[in-house]
């Protein structure tokens, strides 16, 4: 192994020696009961295993602890761990899924007895149990049994975390089971939709679709999901056509006009597109991608358009000025904000375009800039970001000899001493500034 070289665990393991690997995970499995209890597991018979486990899942659906917001993450170390056995010690499918199905109607006990804000249940319920319940469900022999149980799982989602067992139904059943499932009832009336689109059934998706919204479509939602599953379907006519009914700001709007002008290779479409997304989001993979299907010459006259739609626009953009310094046209980004100084005086600038700003641009341009997050500290007494305020003005100070035309901008100076005179009684501020 080189130097510098990190090790990885499965070689510091086996270099190991076994009375210092032994001290070791004693001393691990004496503090950790989750740990202590991965090893009791992997020691058992496979009998004992399943039943251990089963019986851990029982505990805590019978348990009343709540977990908040500090303590959440115990309760997501169980279940993390409860998995993970699974996962590791049990070999027999039917066995498997039997407890990955007790493990999923633990879902309304966590829910209520969990401040689960930063989403943590949805992660073990929905996609890391799923990851563990597909290699089990494939092997599964019995078909007939398993749609059952996946039709129990997706009638009793009252929380939300069966989800993915309906994201992952391609993964878990054959299709012409899932065909089965559709002449089934369910409570809730975005399934049925569901299982079409998971089959691919574009015609299917839509009737169901119609079925379960008597007052029309959702123009964001629905027409989106109709085209995209049109489009998996193959007819790009219908793709085309919902892909059009989608409000134009809709973000996947365009991503689908791509998908599919690229599958009929409609070069013409493309084009467009492109054109259009260089306009809104100028990027160097839009870019690239104009200059793979047009050549260097076209985009050469769409990049002096975006130029003069940024000039040509009264108002201010951020992502106007970014396009401008990404593109190393300083002195048209000094004109562009000069142009928009009082536009600018109520913006909320976040620190990194402050440091694009004072990376690429003039001084000119940082005073103007970072004047703006200094006055709105001091005018609203935001005394909790004086800090960052005293930052601004040692900033100002330090540049303010670099301007050599201010070209109508209150000089540093003149700004200085207003600002003492404004703000003379923020004590604190000034003690920091000095």
């Amino acid at each position: 192994m080189g130097k510098g070289e990190i090790k990885s665990l499965d070689n510091i393991i086996e270099e190991m020696d076994e009375e210092v690997l032994k001290r070791i995970v004693l001393h691990k499995a004496r503090n950790d009961p989750e740990f202590e209890e991965t090893l009791r597991i992997a020691a058992m018979g496979k009998d004992e295993v399943y039943e251990q486990i089963k019986k851990t899942i029982a505990n805590l659906k019978k348990s009343r602890k709540f977990y908040d917001w500090r303590a959440r993450n115990e309760l997501y170390h169980q279940l993390e761990n409860i998995l993970e056995n699974i996962r590791i010690n049990i070999e027999d499918s039917e066995k498997g899924i039997d407890l990955l199905v007790r493990f999923l109607s633990l879902d309304a006990t966590c829910c209520n007895n969990c401040d689960d804000s930063d989403g943590g249940l949805g992660y073990e319920f929905n996609t890391h149990a799923m990851k563990i319940m597909i290699p089990f469900a494939q092997k599964f022999s019995d078909k007939e049994k398993l749609t059952e149980i996946i039709y129990e799982l997706l009638q009793t989602n009252d929380c939300g975390c069966h989800d993915g067992v309906l994201q992952n139904i391609n993964c878990l059943l054959p299709k012409e089971k899932i065909r089965e499932l559709l002449n089934k009832d369910f409570d809730g009336s975005y399934i049925k939709p569901d299982l079409a689109f998971a089959l691919g059934d574009a015609p299917l998706f839509e009737k169901m679709l119609k079925e379960n919204r008597p007052n029309g479509f959702s123009e964001y939602y629905d027409y989106s999901e109709l085209a995209e599953c049109y489009f998996v379907y193959g007819d790009y006519d219908k793709a085309l056509h919902f892909t059009d009914l989608i409000p134009s700001h809709y973000s996947k709007k365009n991503g689908l006009y791509e998908k599919i002008y690229l599958a009929n290779k409609n070069i013409d479409g493309l084009k467009n597109i492109y054109s259009e997304n260089y306009m809104r989001y100028p990027s160097e993979e839009t870019k690239s991608k104009i200059i793979a299907l047009c050549g260097e010459p076209f985009f050469e006259e769409l990049y002096k358009e975006r130029i003069n739609s940024v000039i040509e626009n009264p108002a201010f953009s951020e992502s106007d000025m970014i396009f401008l310094m990404e593109n190393n046209l300083v002195d048209l980004a000094e004109e562009y904000i000069l142009n928009r100084k009082e536009k600018i005086a109520d913006k909320y600038f976040k620190s990194d375009f402050i440091k694009k700003i004072k990376k690429t641009c003039t001084p000119l341009v940082q005073t103007l800039v970072c004047r703006v997050p200094l006055n709105y500290y001091l005018d609203n007494a935001k005394s909790k970001y004086y800090s960052s305020a005293v930052k601004h003005l040692k900033f100002l100070c330090e540049i303010s000899n670099k301007v050599i035309d201010w070209k109508g901008v209150q000089p540093h100076d003149v700004y200085f001493e207003e600002l003492k005179k404004k703000h003379f009684r923020k004590h604190s501020f000034w003690s920091c500034f000095e």
